[in-house]
């Protein structure tokens, strides 16, 4: 919820989603059984009835969304291109709700979160990842990351009304472009350390697919309104078939 509640907070200051109440965002794709949030934290000391205690704050995510019977959210933007390389064999995720909070290490732990998702999309078989960016970033994810525009700049339906372009990176050129480009992340004691000792247990674990139950999912849908309003026949439906794939049975019901 943390990490939904800074999705919120940085995309209503850019104009990707609308200042509303509710004080997060999730959307639909998260909902489906294979999408994975990856989070950074930090841990802040603080003062819990006169005893020093740390808590665990997020100070970036993203989330990597799977092809399914959902599709991808870029195809509002560019559907024939994201078909076009469906038929030519490419397995296509999706790096959505990526943003980090402004305490001036936004870039270095965007970077850290890109690779660990680039090393994870690279143990799922996934061979290309897409990303839909706003103007002002589409310079910073070519060079460090790889990408390349597909389509036009348009309005984005999804990105409450932004302008934005969808991007598209091979994952092995951009899996080497980001280990040239962030060489020196490697110099950080810490970030060393993790990448040795603890990335590669993380990632095996998040390989494991592990669909919410059934309450869980219900649970989440009920604390979002603006969730609710995207879950029509068709995305009822479609959920219910893929949660069955996992011995789940949803009996979800459109609530739009």
């Amino acid at each position: 919820m943390q990490a939904f509640e800074l999705v919120w907070q940085r995309y209503t200051k850019v104009g990707l989603h609308p200042l509303d109440s509710i004080g997060k965002r999730v959307t639909k794709y998260h909902l489906l059984p294979k999408t994975k949030v990856f989070i950074a934290s930090s841990f802040e000391l603080c003062d819990k009835n006169g005893k020093p205690e740390y808590k665990d704050k997020v100070i970036g995510t993203l989330t990597v969304v799977h092809d399914s019977s959902f599709g991808l959210p870029a195809e509002e933007l560019c559907k024939k291109d994201i078909v076009e390389l469906r038929r030519n064999g490419e397995e296509v995720a999706e790096i959505t709700s990526f943003v980090c909070n402004q305490d001036g290490q936004d870039k270095r732990v965007f970077l850290k979160l890109f690779r660990l998702a680039y090393e994870y999309c690279s143990k799922s078989n996934v061979s290309g990842v897409i990303a839909s960016l706003t103007q002002r970033h589409i310079g910073f994810y070519r060079r460090f990351l790889g990408f390349q525009a597909l389509g036009q700049l348009s309005g984005y339906k999804f990105g409450n009304g932004a302008v934005v372009q969808a991007h598209f990176a091979h994952l092995k050129n951009g899996r080497d472009l980001l280990e040239r480009r962030t060489a020196a992340l490697f110099e950080e004691d810490e970030w060393r350390d993790f990448w040795g000792n603890e990335a590669e247990e993380m990632l095996t674990e998040s390989l494991k697919i592990k669909p919410l139950e059934s309450v869980q999912l219900r649970s989440i849908i009920t604390s979002c309104s603006s969730l609710q309003s995207q879950i029509d026949a068709q995305t009822a439906s479609a959920l219910n078939i893929e949660y069955s794939k996992y011995g789940v049975e949803l009996g979800l019901v459109p609530m739009s």
